[in-house]
């Protein structure tokens, strides 16, 4: 264990938040060049043309015990290379130097020896993979110095660990990638609907099957403090809860659970001290973080009104209603937080207005513009971290290019349709904004890395270094680095042949480790000394485990783990890999956007659409269109067939005995509905103009729920349509995002003049769901030229989507 001293750096540089925007230009005495692959670049650098050499590895100098365990992040970079650095000659003496910022580092490299100075451990590991960064293929450092310190304070990377299950060998992998790019603080989303990953000692039933013990935290918490790196929990509440209402109903649950299994009761009292008990559990379990996330977004509130325990307490809080009661929880959660000396974080979620004020000493991670703006955010004093959706977050394939990202600043926002040309919505620079998050959500674990590499350094540079250059000159720099870390993570090379598909390397899920047929795994180590284990069970591979001598043929749904060995001791880290065996491919022809499967967005035809289904293996292909899993008695598959209404198709191969061979293929189809009215096309006025979608959508006679214009509950959100002249008006039709549980609250306005208004539909207490037929209003027939539609709330969370807005 570390002593007080290092554990106290962390937390002293996560609490002063030192902002040095004002500071932060980038001073060079040497060509931005291929030998200078430094990411993020530093904002001080003076180095010589004189090398040296470090053929022979570093060796940490120092007797102090803590500040040895920096050899840990240099002994994975010189194994890959096949040097020992035991008996180097070469010496780095770290030192702490209380004169510089907690977050200061200075490195001086001579012909001698390194002298790292830095204000904090954390500081002397940013230092140590900047000496690493700059040797070259040569194993050649530079002379020189350099002095380096991050221009915001929190540079973060959240991973859902509810969604999809992050093993512990993987998690490593995502924190050695954090320390290479200095990313300080990896957020463990650990509770969600899903799954509750955290193993609670007072509520063991909470636990899923896949969960974190506390001796695995203890592992990764160590594991990432020695590499400049914090974890911080997150237990994501009331909203998100499914995990908590699922395994104790009577102590988390409303009286009718069914009527909302997603959300904490936040009227039972018992409730709150169940969290005070939970929250000290993590709490101790996080040592090192001074923060704790607690969720607090996306809140589904059906259910509670009609709840006896929320009604009394309503009553006996003064609280109006079940709003005041959301924004009186995050008030008694935080308190809870700040109780077991941890800074409380939230995600942006509840509203500006209201009654129960949300104080200003919690941290706010602002990731929808449109929500409680950030710029209104900083105006009210909240101090915020960046976690803009656009184009942050990496989540099925609303993934962000690394161009994207690098040509993004932390004071921008966007949301997840808003149109590339639109700038969205810029923040002043403040110091209210302490930093930026990536956010990984819904990613499995076998592809986390991959999904990352190219992209968290992009963010990294653009939150360490404003001053940086371009995307051009960086993609050079970047090259080598992550080679660097890919090599140190995976020290061998692997080629897959068979994959279904082969090119797409974005999938949604885990469609990039389908194969149809027969899978052929071709594995090369880095170096001659390195063997290679492996296991087809998914269990950890040890010295005992099948050697890798030739290519591995794979027929089968598969669990692949990989481990370099050198010297019988492990080296890198474990490489998992799904395979799957999904013996039926899809053709689809009449579609009217090229997706990849399981898209979000949906496959989309006007008329029809022909489908066409094959398997390179024997058996017979069987069907459905219905969302039902095939048997071996569903509908066969004969020829092509023409599709005219929206589907959920599924397919199986089955064997002659009825058996199912490999897994089902599955994909939503929609038919995207034409409807003309008197709206269509006409010119759009919304209250939003930086961000949810494009205003035309709501009116371009395309009904398809994925695309819509959106907005969230702020109070004043409304569309106004110019019908270009005085129109009889008897009917409208409201499409609001369908999907069987919400619904939306809404009124219609009309005016011929557009400053005059008249109420002519009131659904601002409605409760029918939105379906896909969409919601018709039929009025006394009145004349108007522009027509209004106030969206007011959803039921399910804080989003507003208004998919089409008729008139007839």
């Amino acid at each position: 264990m570390y002593s007080k001293k290092i554990i106290n750096y962390p937390l002293l540089l996560a609490i002063s938040f030192i902002f040095l925007f004002t500071s932060c230009g980038t001073k060079t005495t040497t060509n931005l060049n291929s030998d200078i692959s430094l990411v993020p670049f530093p904002k001080e650098l003076h180095l010589t043309p004189e090398k040296i050499s470090v053929k022979n590895g570093i060796q940490v100098k120092t007797t102090n015990t803590d500040l040895k365990l920096l050899q840990k992040i240099i002994d994975p970079f010189f194994s890959t290379k096949n040097i020992s650095t035991s008996t180097s000659s070469f010496s780095l003496i770290p030192s702490i130097n209380s004169a510089l910022e907690k977050d200061t580092y200075l490195l001086t490299i001579t012909n001698s020896q390194i002298n790292l100075e830095a204000g904090s451990y954390t500081s002397l590991a940013y230092g140590t993979t900047t000496l690493l960064q700059l040797i070259d293929e040569n194993n050649n450092l530079s002379t020189g110095s350099i002095k380096d310190f991050p221009s915001l304070a929190y540079r973060g990377l959240m991973l859902d660990l509810s969604r999809a299950w992050y093993d512990v060998s993987t998690v490593k992998q995502i924190i050695s990638l954090c320390s290479w790019y200095k990313i300080n603080y990896l957020q463990m989303h650990l509770t969600d609907d899903a799954l509750f990953t955290f193993q609670s000692d007072s509520y063991p039933k909470l636990a899923s099957k896949n969960s974190y013990s506390k001796k695995d935290l203890q592992e990764l918490n160590q594991f990432a403090i020695e590499r400049g790196v914090v974890l911080v929990p997150e237990i994501d509440v009331p909203g998100h809860s499914s995990g908590f209402v699922r395994t104790m109903p009577d102590l988390f649950g409303l009286k009718n659970v069914a009527s909302n299994p997603y959300t904490l009761n936040m009227g039972n009292e018992k409730v709150y001290q169940a969290l005070d008990v939970l929250f000290g559990e993590v709490a101790e379990a996080f040592p090192y973080s001074p923060y704790m996330h607690i969720g607090g977004d996306e809140v589904f509130t059906e259910g509670f009104e009609s709840d006896p325990l929320v009604q009394n307490y309503l009553k006996e809080h003064q609280l109006d209603n079940v709003e005041e009661l959301y924004r009186h929880f995050l008030v008694r959660a935080t308190d809870i937080v700040k109780s077991k000396g941890k800074q409380p974080i939230l995600w942006s979620g509840f509203e500006r207005e209201g009654k129960v004020k949300i104080p200003n000493d919690v941290i706010i991670m602002n990731w929808k513009p449109a929500d409680y703006s950030p710029q209104e955010m900083i105006d009210d004093g909240y101090s915020i971290i960046n976690a803009s959706w656009q184009p942050l977050y990496v989540v099925n394939n609303r993934k962000w290019s690394p161009e994207t990202i690098y040509n993004w600043n932390p004071f921008e926002w966007k949301g997840f349709q808003t149109p590339a040309e639109t700038k969205g919505l810029i923040a002043k620079k403040s110091d209210k904004v302490v930093g930026a998050s990536m956010e990984v959500w819904e990613q499995s674990q076998y592809k986390a890395f991959s999904s990352l590499i190219d992209r968290l350094p992009a963010m990294s540079e653009k939150i360490w270094n404003s001053s940086s250059t371009t995307f051009d000159v960086y993609s050079n720099r970047v090259k080598k680095t992550k080679a660097t870390i890919e090599n140190m993570v995976f020290p061998f090379t692997l080629d897959e042949k068979g994959l279904t598909f082969e090119k797409n390397k974005e999938p949604n899920f885990s469609e990039d480790m389908w194969f149809s047929n027969r899978l052929t795994l071709s594995i090369t180590p880095l170096t001659k000394d390195i063997s290679l284990r492996y296991t087809l069970d998914g269990s950890k591979p040890n010295n005992s485990s099948l050697a890798y001598t030739k290519p591995i043929e794979i027929t089968k749904n598969t669990q692949f783990s990989l481990q370099a060995f050198k010297n019988n001791k492990p080296l890198g880290q474990t490489l998992l890999k799904s395979y799957t065996l999904v013996p039926v491919e899809f053709k689809i022809d009449g579609l009217v956007n090229q997706l990849s499967p399981n898209s979000w967005e949906k496959h989309k035809f006007i008329d029809a659409m022909t489908v066409t289904l094959k398997s390179s293996l024997k058996g017979e292909i069987r069907y459905t269109t219905d969302n039902t899993t095939p048997k071996a008695n569903s509908k066969l598959y004969t020829k092509p067939f023409t599709i005219k209404n929206s589907i959920f198709l599924k397919a199986r191969l089955f064997d002659k005995k009825g058996n199912p061979i490999g897994g089902m293929r599955s994909d939503e189809y929609e038919r995207l509905q034409l409807e003309k009215s008197l709206t269509t096309n006409k010119p759009v006025t919304t209250s939003n103009k930086f961000e949810g979608g494009v205003p035309a959508l709501i009116n371009d006679g395309k009904i398809t729920r994925w695309d819509h214009w959106g907005a969230h509950t702020n109070g004043n959100n409304w569309v106004v349509i110019d019908l270009e002249k005085e129109q009889t008006v008897k009917a409208f039709k409201v499409y609001t995002f369908w999907d069987g549980y919400r619904y939306y609250e809404y009124t219609i306005e009309t005016s011929v003049d557009n400053k005059n208004w008249n109420l002519v539909v009131d659904r601002s207490k409605n409760r029918e769901k939105s379906v896909p037929e969409g919601q018709l209003d039929s009025i006394t027939p009145v004349k108007a030229r522009y027509i209004k539609l106030r969206l007011i709330r959803n039921s399910s969370n804080p989003g507003l989507h208004l998919v089409e807005f008729q008139a007839f």
